[in-house]
């Protein structure tokens, strides 16, 4: 995948296998293919692929996207409407019953904010309701990007405590983050993607080992 007029390859040479039910943390530094590859798996852009399949379904066929929930870096919520009129819309969207947005806004945390416009909640708020979104349809797989970026710290352990209850649901989640803490609280695989390659993949501790030396070592030192 290279984006036009790029020097070189956003995803180059990449295969990468996810196990089924598995929290799988993708870590790497800024442009490192991250938001790329999450956009291709949730079918938003395209690129040359010899093979690829989600969910056991080929992704050429886009049948997998009914069992997707997709929260991106950018909150995609209508901030002009309420919490209840964007869960219910998107809602609409999916074919979900009314149950699935109450079930959510509880989930959330946000019951008592449910009238309450987008644009007034603070950031914290807009990222829980933007995750909660995503899991309107009870999705198989959560692609979650960046989900925690630019809120404090209180918001952020909230999220990250939501998320950790999903375990309990099977499903299997792609978490793309910045934070190593993130991926060890979460995370039992993870992958590490630099200048669009795959460096390494496995289980945490193999990848990561007992501190971020290997990271470092991997990406060049590259910050994240």
């Amino acid at each position: 995948m290279r984006y036009r007029g790029a020097s070189r390859n956003a995803l180059d040479r990449l295969s990468l296998e996810i196990r089924a039910g598995s929290f799988f943390g993708l870590l790497g530094p800024n442009g490192a293919g991250k938001t790329t590859l999450i956009s291709f798996l949730c079918g938003q852009i395209e690129g040359r692929c010899d093979e690829a399949r989600i969910l056991g379904r080929a992704r050429a066929d886009r049948d997998y996207r009914v069992q997707l929930g997709y929260a991106p870096q950018e909150v995609a919520l209508y901030p002009t409407l309420s919490v209840l009129e964007n869960l219910s819309f998107f809602g609409r969207l999916l074919g979900t019953p009314r149950s699935e947005v109450d079930r959510v806004l509880e989930w959330t945390g946000l019951t008592a904010r449910a009238g309450d416009k987008v644009a007034t909640l603070s950031g914290g708020m807009k990222r829980r309701l933007n995750l909660g979104v995503a899991l309107l349809n009870r999705p198989a797989l959560l692609v979650l990007d960046e989900p925690t970026v630019g809120i404090d710290p209180e918001s952020r352990q909230v999220i990250l405590d939501r998320i950790k209850s999903l375990r309990s649901d099977g499903l299997t989640l792609i978490y793309s983050t910045h934070y190593f803490e993130e991926v060890r609280a979460l995370c039992d695989e993870v992958g590490i993607l630099h200048e669009g390659q795959l460096l390494a993949c496995g289980p945490r501790e193999t990848v990561l080992g007992k501190n971020e030396e290997r990271y470092f070592q991997l990406t060049k030192g590259m910050p994240s």
